[in-house]
Parts: C-alpha cells; sequence; structure tokens
C-alpha cells in the first residue's frame, strides 16, 4: 500500500497545484473578461483534449508492453518515437492540403498545433509512465495541461489580452513541454528499422478497439460541454464548466492512481490489492469527506467567486463533485481493462452508456433544460458506466462488488437530501454511512488487502 499511494500521490501532486492555481485563475479571468469570453477560452482547452483521440493508444501501449518488457525498453521507446514522428508528419501533411483547397485561416493552425502537441505528449507520457519516472512526468503533467490553461489567465491580472493571444500563450507552454521531453530522450531518437516490432505488434492488434473506445470517450466526456454550447451558448458554458473544472480536479488524483495501476497491472496482471485498495479509497472513503465538507465549499464559493457567485453554480458543483467520485473510480477500473487487454469488452460498456446519454443531452441541451438537469443526466451516465465495469470484473474485485449497490445507494441518497434538509443529510452520514464506512475498512484491512 505505501507504494501505492506514494507513487500515485506523487502522480497526482499536479492535481493539487493544479487546483491552487485554478482558484486564483478562474476569478481574475472572470472579472476582466466575463462568463462569456471564459467560455470561449475554457473551450478551446476542452476540445484539445482530442489529441489523446489521435495519439492512437501509442502512449497507453508503450507504457504496458515496457512494463511487460523492460528488457527491450530501448527497442519500444524507439518505436514510439517512430510512430509518433510519422503519425504527426501524416496529420501536418493533411493540414496542409486541407488549407491548400480552403485556406483556413490562423485560427485553424493554432488549433491543429495544440491538438497535435497533445497527441505526441501523450506518446511520451507512455515511456515515461512505464520508465516509473513518476516524478519527471508529474512536473510535465503540471506543465502541460494546468499551467499552459491558468497562466494565461493569471496574465490578465497585469494587462489586457484578447482570447486568441491567451491561447497562443498556452500553446507556447505546451510546446516548451514537448521540447523538454524531447531533450529528455534524445539518445532515443534511433529512427532504424528494428526487427523486434513488438510494440508495433500490439498496436496492430489493439488499435481497432484502442481508437474505438477512445473515440466513445472523447464523445462522452466532451458532447454535454458542445451542446451546451450551441444551444445555450458560451455564458452558460462558462457557469457550467467552472463547478466541473474544480470538481473535476479529483478526477486528476485519480489519473494519478490510475497512471500508476496500469504499470503495475501490466506487471502483476493477477494482483488486485492496490485496485482494490484504490477503489475504497475513492469511492468509500471520499464521498463522506466531501459531504461533510459541503457547507463550506458553499461559503467558499461566495468568497471566491465574489459578485460572479450565484447559487445555481453551488447545486452544480454538489453534482459534479460526486459525479467526480464515479469518474475517478472508473479511472481506477478501466487500468485493469487496459493492462488486461479488454479493451474490446471496455469499449462496449462505452456504446452502450453512450448512444442513450448523447440523445438525452441532446434532448436537454435543445429545450432549454436547466443546467442542472444536465448535469444530472451526465451523473446517471457514470453511475451506469462504473456499475457495468464492475460487473465485468465481479469474480476478481468480490470484496468491492458485495457492497457497492448498498454503498450507491447511500450515496444517492446522501446527495439528494442535501438540496432539501440538512438535518437528514447529517443524520443519514453519521448513523448509518459513517458505520458502514468503518466496518467495510476493518473489512479491507483483516482480509490483508492492505
Amino acid at each position: 500500500m505505501r507504494d501505492l499511494l506514494s507513487k500515485s500521490l506523487i502522480l497526482s501532486s499536479p492535481g493539487l497545484i493544479s487546483l491552487i492555481i485554478s482558484l486564483i485563475a478562474i476569478p481574475i479571468h472572470l472579472n476582466e473578461q466575463g462568463f462569456e469570453n471564459y467560455g470561449k477560452y475554457i473551450f478551446f482547452h476542452f476540445i484539445l483534449s482530442l489529441g489523446l483521440l489521435i495519439n492512437l493508444g501509442i502512449g497507453k501501449m508503450s507504457t504496458i508492453v515496457i512494463g511487460q518488457n523492460i528488457d527491450k525498453l530501448n527497442s519500444i521507446i524507439s518505436q514510439n518515437l517512430k510512430y509518433t514522428l510519422i503519425k504527426s508528419s501524416i496529420y501536418f501533411l493533411f493540414y496542409l492540403s486541407v488549407n491548400f483547397f480552403l485556406n483556413l485561416n490562423h485560427d485553424f493552425l493554432i488549433f491543429f498545433i495544440g491538438l497535435t502537441l497533445t497527441s505526441i505528449y501523450f506518446s511520451f507520457e507512455g515511456i515515461f509512465l512505464g520508465e516509473k519516472k513518476f516524478m519527471k512526468i508529474s512536473i510535465l503533467n503540471l506543465l502541460f495541461f494546468s499551467l499552459s490553461l491558468n497562466v494565461p489567465s493569471l496574465m490578465l491580472f497585469y494587462q489586457s489580452y484578447s482570447v486568441e493571444n491567451l491561447i497562443l500563450f498556452s500553446i507556447i507552454i505546451k510546446l516548451f513541454t514537448i521540447t523538454l521531453m524531447i531533450i529528455e530522450y534524445l539518445k532515443n531518437m534511433n529512427l532504424s528499422i528494428n526487427k523486434n516490432n513488438i510494440l508495433e505488434e500490439k498496436i496492430l492488434q489493439n488499435y481497432k478497439w484502442i481508437s474505438m473506445n477512445l473515440l466513445n470517450i472523447q464523445i462522452s466526456n466532451f458532447i454535454d460541454k458542445y451542446l451546451v454550447k450551441i444551444f445555450l451558448g458560451l455564458d452558460l458554458l462558462s457557469k457550467y464548466s467552472i463547478p466541473q473544472q474544480l470538481s473535476g480536479k479529483l478526477s486528476i488524483f485519480s489519473q494519478g492512481f490510475s497512471a500508476f495501476l496500469l504499470q503495475n497491472l501490466s506487471v502483476k496482471k493477477n494482483q488486485n490489492t492496490n485496485l482494490i485498495t484504490s477503489i475504497f479509497l475513492f469511492f468509500y472513503l471520499m464521498p463522506i469527506i466531501i459531504f461533510l465538507a459541503f457547507p463550506l465549499f458553499n461559503k467558499f464559493l461566495i468568497f471566491w467567486l465574489d459578485n460572479n457567485y450565484e447559487f445555481e453554480i453551488f447545486n452544480l458543483f454538489k453534482i459534479f463533485v460526486i459525479y467526480a467520485v464515479f469518474s475517478s473510480t472508473s479511472h481506477l477500473v478501466t487500468s485493469k481493462f487496459e493492462a488486461n487487454f479488454k479493451i474490446k469488452n471496455n469499449f462496449k460498456i462505452e456504446l452502450i452508456c453512450l448512444i442513450p446519454f448523447a440523445i438525452l443531452i441532446f434532448i436537454a441541451t435543445k429545450n432549454n433544460f436547466s443546467l442542472l438537469n444536465i448535469s444530472i443526466i451526465m451523473l446517471i451516465k457514470e453511475v451506469l458506466l462504473l456499475s457495468l465495469r464492475l460487473r465485468f470484473f465481479r469474480r476478481e474485485l468480490r470484496s468491492i462488488q458485495k457492497k457497492y449497490f448498498y454503498n450507491l445507494f447511500l450515496i444517492i441518497i446522501i446527495l439528494y437530501s442535501s438540496f432539501f434538509n440538512y438535518v437528514i443529510f447529517y443524520s443519514i452520514i453519521l448513523i448509518i454511512y459513517l458505520p458502514f464506512l468503518i466496518n467495510e475498512f476493518y473489512k479491507l484491512y483483516s482480509s490483508k488487502n492492505f
């Protein structure tokens, strides 16, 4: 457990630093440019997440293959870099071809560069994780995602800039991060043909399901924001994304744990102790901490957003922070799908949830449903996803599966009561949920999963 916590917390540390920086940067951006311009700025960063899709799973496959074939490390790294270079060159030629016929404007060039840099980042990230360079990738993660998003906003405190200039500053920070990664692996820039193409073999075996799975994930994570922008406008997108972005920092912590688990489960496929412990921390322990802090969250939001505060933002935050609990736990379980090459099964689960969810979100935004109703649809989707993923591994994760639905029921009831009656809210926590949590902790500890 010590190794799990120490390595995962190192990987998650950018999440804490990012949270602190965001708390300073978001109010500055809102005060200087308002909700609409902030919505435009944050939307650009949302769509850059498509870089994970066009990475085609090279990064994730590299982590798994290095974990299973550490004796062939240099060969795998060289293959990763070769495929990343080829892929990026193809994307560049595609952009030039489209630009030749359509004469795209400057904004498309900036978007293309940002998208390509994001794809390259995920390729390098796979190598760092495979080599267990947890501290280095944590610093690079902080630079590429958090500082590139928030530093331009902080600059508004000293001088006014257009949204386009802020986006350009973001791209420069991302480019600097990629440069550091290239320097780290200059010695591996041997792009000659290698007879031992183990990475290529794994990618060819799994790329179809990896790509389809990543497409599902991108649509699932992005469609609500896109439809809110189209039907409800940038102003409401900004109000919708602020509590989502703030509560989403919890997911950054789970991604740190997931990164450790991906490498760990690749080496020890049948060892689920670290996974079970992680699920307990995020799905059992984390909710009670969050629930007890609800009143403090409201006071904080009032202080933090000042004149931009609306009670709707606090209600959205309550939904999204519990949504983050489920999505974080899903991240942990997804790492087992990936490490065991069960990507096809994960794709099917994603697809089952995606189709009805996309239809519901479209209907809700087109008919001007409230942001709260849209967030509830998001929560239902994430509950269903986690339930199906855990059911797939119900034999291997029997200790979690036994009490999963009981814990799910308690979380939903406590969340519901928080909107109406705080006496009932705290009574359920102290009389039912806390004793349940203590009992589950005792069982987990006594079963020597720790």
